[in-house]
């Protein structure tokens, strides 16, 4: 949560208010823009029955999806290094000296990073996310990855319908506002996947090396080992889990590991 010290003569509610904003304001996008799209779907479903049903069915299971892998993102505690109860790896040896926060006052678990926002040292800290008012680490990376391949399927599945849409006999019965809805969900959709692809991109990159945000940039810069590669096959699993059955739905237990200790080459 944000505080009165993280802006000056600031109330710590509107804070409140502003921290949580960016994840209402996605799920206000899918529920303004869902019954224009709904009723444009019935336009082309008219005309073409198995083109309009099958472009319903996967909305709806896309939105549904988008909307439990956003919640799960926002809600999920990403991995608090200070509640240590176990034997852990702290990086000794392997890429470095033992590091020691001094705000936590704990030693960091390997892959372990501190953010100031959430002010807490999380397990395989990936990056402070904004827009799911969460840090991305261990316990939800899963959950953030799905959730942007599924804002990237909702968002092309939206612009799909609006454009079949436009091919099919309009009907005057059908309202301007529905007409506009769709027309700025479609936009909507459009900006989503334009935005949406080089960063899904980035991610699966690192989900591959087995990487996370941090690392690579440290890798990057001061040119340290990359350790955590086990092979793609492996990599895949350290996060989707080891069944490939559950890899694309939002299963807790699919998740391997403990987040404090992790196989290294």
């Amino acid at each position: 949560m944000c505080d009165e010290e993280d802006c000056e003569g600031c109330p710590s509610w509107i804070l409140d208010i502003l921290y949580w904003l960016p994840p209402i304001i996605l799920i206000l996008l899918v529920v303004l823009t869902y019954y224009p799209l709904v009723e444009t779907d019935k336009l082309i479903t008219q005309h073409h029955y198995l083109t309009g049903t099958i472009l319903n069915i996967l909305y709806h299971f896309f939105l549904f999806m988008y909307l439990i892998t956003l919640i799960l993102s926002v809600l999920t505690n990403p991995g608090d290094s200070r509640k240590i109860t176990k034997s852990i790896d702290i990086e000794n040896g392997i890429i470095g000296e033992k590091r020691f926060c001094k705000v936590c006052n704990i030693y960091k678990p390997n892959r372990a990073h501190h953010c100031s926002i959430c002010k807490r040292c999380v397990l395989k800290m990936d990056h402070h996310c904004p827009w799911i008012s969460n840090c991305v680490g261990f316990f939800n990376y899963k959950y953030f990855i799905l959730f942007l391949i599924y804002s990237f399927l909702i968002s092309a599945t939206a612009a799909t319908i609006v454009i079949i849409s436009f091919f099919m006999p309009q009907n005057d019965e059908i309202s301007p506002l529905i007409i506009i809805g769709s027309v700025i969900a479609m936009i909507i959709g459009f900006s989503f996947v334009i935005t949406l692809i080089p960063f899904i991109a980035y991610h699966l990159a690192l989900l591959a090396e087995n990487m996370t945000t941090i690392e690579d940039s440290k890798t990057k810069k001061d040119n340290e080992k990359h350790i955590w590669d086990l092979g793609l096959k492996n990599n895949l699993k350290q996060v989707l889990g080891e069944n490939y059955l559950l890899w694309f739905l939002p299963t807790y237990i699919s998740v391997k590991g403990d987040g404090f200790n992790f196989e290294h080459r």
